[in-house]
Order: structure tokens, then sequence, then C-alpha cells
């Protein structure tokens, strides 16, 4: 309960004195950022909000004049397809707006924690069950296949938190009938996921799987002397136990995949949540003391896409594909109270982005070409029909390493290509296609899945560059093990 406490104290705080949501002031009007579009507002206090399995959504919410919580499907017009039963009520505390949750397991059931207790919906809503006297501490819910995982907050603005997952087996829901307890539930201190990725002083803010339910990114900042830097950080997931509900919970660090570092989060905001569309990584942030919130929208690199503005508290959020679903609560009965959805648009013709992607860490940079990318920059030898691709680098690091598909290399062999040519500094570097044809390496690898060629630069104390290439595969060993093969490529 110390947690209820503190969220207790840091809402008197914001609505300043007196019991309750007294502060009833009008609020002056506010123009929303034409994406953004309302699903449903009204007379209650916005809670949780998710994408379900079936391409609906899935919102709760507590009434204003009375202690009530309602559980809702939508579809995306905002049109109600299921509710909670008459019959069904429970009282909500403070914070339930703030901590309480809703999630699907693999068989359509939802969950939700209301109170003290945590609750399960049939798919149709049907049966109402309560099945946990007393709710787990987690807030920020997610689910994938048989996995759930969550970042236990122990206050609002995340000052102490924990990594909790838990996995049920075949057949099960995710909470035994038999214990009222959850299947494998583990956690993960803070220090101890700081210690796995090598970060002496930092925070682990937020967390949601990547492509498969094993695959976690977490949102960490690491404390340097000139401030925090940001970072999306993949790790994958093993459970050890049995289906009694021991057992213990491995993190490791993907080693496929690299760090993801992001800029920097708006000042004076708290970060609510990062949720992972399948694309790109959205980050919800609000201001705790005087409210105002950004979703900014970044790619799988880390770049930058978009960002939008909006009104009042953003305390919860869910994202998928190009849509996206953000719960605004003014903390007082306003008109701007409810639920809105996101439709982001492409990105503008007159802010061209470059079709290398660069992202420079500790003096290194790798350097990728985005989707379809390459062979845009090309110049043809109008009397041979022979073509030259660009590979043009901003970078002024000293060890550049450039990623190319092989099969991109190979589609563009197919169509008179000669030479590949890298524009690095005041250095222009001719590869001839042909050494980079390399069929027999990828025939000696034990897959052909994501077999990409990487050129390594390194530039000298005396300015001369070597240049040395490889390819390399990835192979899926099992469920949770990936091992990443290379060989030498003999550049002429």
């Amino acid at each position: 309960m110390k947690k209820r406490l503190i969220l207790f104290l840091i809402m008197f705080i914001i609505l300043g004195t007196g019991i309750g949501f007294a502060n009833q002031d009008p609020q002056e009007a506010v123009e929303l950022d034409p994406r953004v579009k309302a699903l449903r507002t009204g007379d209650f206090y916005p809670g949780d909000v998710k994408f379900l399995s079936d391409g609906n959504l899935a919102i709760c919410k507590d009434g204003l004049s009375y202690r009530g919580t309602t559980i809702e499907k939508l579809n995306w017009a905002g049109d109600p397809i299921a509710t909670t039963p008459p019959e069904w009520s429970e009282g909500w505390y403070w914070d339930d707006f703030v901590y309480g949750f809703v999630v699907e397991d693999a068989d359509g059931n939802l969950f939700t924690s209301v109170g003290l207790r945590v609750w399960k919906f049939t798919p149709d809503f049907s049966k109402t069950t309560p099945v946990m006297d007393l709710q787990p501490d987690w807030n920020d819910v997610k689910s994938k296949d048989r996995v759930m995982i969550n970042l236990i907050r122990e206050d609002a603005e995340g000052s102490d938190t924990k990594f909790a997952a838990l996995t049920y087996p075949e057949g099960k829901e995710p909470i035994n009938p038999d214990t009222q307890s959850f299947y494998q539930m583990s956690e993960w201190e803070d220090d101890q996921i700081l210690s796995l990725l090598g970060i002496q002083s930092g925070k682990v803010i937020s967390a949601d799987f990547g492509d498969r339910s094993d695959e976690v990114y977490l949102l960490v900042s690491e404390s340097t002397e000139i401030g925090d830097s940001w970072y999306v950080c993949p790790v994958t997931m093993a459970f050890a136990g049995t289906s009694d509900g021991d057992g213990s919970l491995e993190l490791k660090i993907d080693q496929t995949k690299e760090k993801i570092e992001l800029g920097e989060m708006p000042d004076s905001q708290t970060i609510m949540t990062m949720e992972f569309d399948g694309d790109n990584f959205h980050i919800a942030a609000t201001n705790m003391h005087g409210g105002g919130s950004t979703i900014i929208r970044y790619g799988r690199n880390g770049e930058k896409k978009d960002t939008i503005q909006l009104p009042r508290y953003v305390l919860k959020y869910d994202a998928k594909g190009k849509k996206s679903v953000v719960a605004i609560n003014s903390l007082n009965g306003s008109e701007i109270n409810g639920f809105y959805k996101i439709e982001w648009e492409s990105e503008s013709v007159g802010s061209p982005r470059s079709l290398i992607h660069e992202r420079s860490i500790g003096g290194k940079t790798l350097a990728t070409f985005r989707d379809g990318g390459y062979g845009l920059l090309r110049s043809e030898e109008p009397e041979t029909g022979l073509t030259d691709y660009l590979a043009p680098l901003k970078t002024e690091e000293q060890d550049v390493r450039l990623r190319i598909p092989l099969c991109d290399v190979m589609a563009k062999v197919e169509e008179n290509a000669r030479n590949l040519e890298i524009l690095y500094g005041e250095e222009r570097i001719v590869i001839p296609m042909s050494a980079l044809t390399v069929q027999n390496l990828l025939a000696q690898m034990p897959c052909e899945t994501d077999a990409t060629i990487e050129i390594h630069l390194e530039r000298g104390e005396d300015g001369f560059v070597i240049v040395t290439a490889e390819l390399f595969v990835v192979e899926q060993v099992d469920d949770m093990t990936k091992v990443v093969h290379r060989a030498p490529i003999v550049l002429p």
C-alpha cells in the first residue's frame, strides 16, 4: 500500500487543496492535433486501453461522481461491441486509472485490476469472475502468446522499478486457480538489469515485446556527466521451473541486435510507457505537475520520425501498426477526459530522409540502408548501360561499418551493375559489384537468414582507409538462441 499512499500525495498536490477531485474550475478550449480524433469521451476518468487480438479495443473507465468501473470493448469507430454486465460493480481506488490494467491472454480472456482485486472477463463479456483478492503491483501489463510482462513502478514517476514477467502452460490461464497466483512469475530488480547491460548509473523506464514472445525491448536511461542518454536495449527471456508456479526468469543481451540510441526526451515530463508497434517505438510522456503530454515515434534504428503534443495527462497508451490509442485525463472532470485515437500520417514529401541511417556510439558508426534505399542513388554510363551505385556517408568517425542486405546486392547485379562507390569524407572507395556476389560463401553457411554484407572502413592516423568486408547470417538454433556466422569477403 506504500505505492498507493505516495501516488495519493502526488494527486493531492496536482489537484490543490480539498478532498478528492473537487477542483472543477473550467478548462480552456483545446485544439487537438488533426491526427487525433475522439474515440470515447464523457463524464468519466479514463483508465487503461489495449488493442485486442481481434482488432478491437478494450477500455477501462471510472465514474466521476461514483466509485464504479466499466470495461468496454469497442471497434475503431468507437461503437460498443460488449460491456461489463449491469450487475457487475467494483469500487475503485484513487490510483486505479494510473495503476489499474487491462490485458488479454492467449485465449482472448480479459483480466483487469480494480480496487484490490483482479477480475476475469470471457471474450464475449458473458461471464465475470474474481480470480485474485489482492491485485499485483502491475500497471502497464503487456501480453504476447503465453507470456506477460510489466514494469512495476513504486510511484508514478518511476523512482524505483522492477521488471516482471510470467509464462503460463498450454491450456491454462495466467492465474493458477488453485494457488490464486500467477504461473511462473519472476522479477528482476532495476540494478540487476543495469548490471546486465553494463550501465553503472541509470534507470529502467519501460518495456515491450519484440517480434517474438521471448524478445523484449527495454527503454533505459544512462546517467552521464553531461546528462541522460536514452537507449532501447534488446534482450531475450527464458523461463525455468515447473507448472506449479515456481520458476525463475533469465534475461540475456540479444547478441543479434545492437542497442538503439534515442534522442533527448521531453523536458520536465515523466515517461509513462514505451510501446513497440511492430515497426516503430512510441514514447508516451506526461508532465505530472503541470499537465501537457508528448508522444514521440522512433524508427527501429532510433531515428525520430514524428511527435504529437497532447493536452493534460497521458497515463495510458497503446500502439499497433499505424494506429495508436491514448487515454487523456484532466484529473478534474473536464470535457477533454476520454480515449482518443491517433492515425499516424506518412512522412511529408517536403522532409526527405537520408537513404542511409547512421548511428555513432563510442567513436564507431553503424550505417544501414533504409528499406528500399539501396540502389536509389546511381549513375549510369550511357554508352555501355553499366550502372554504379552510390553510398554517401556523412559520418566523420574513424571506424564505420556499412551493412547491405545480400538480396539487394544480387538484385542490382542482375541489372547491369558495375561498381559500388562509397563516399567517405574526401575518399571515393570503389568496390566492383562482382566482388560482392558471394553465393559461394552463402552456400557454406548453415542458413541464409538475414544474409548481409558488412563493409568495414577504418581510417588510420595517416588518413589512409583500410577496407574489408564480411558476409554474415543469423541462425535460429532454437526458440531462445540465435548465432551469427561470419565469413570474410576477398576484395580486389
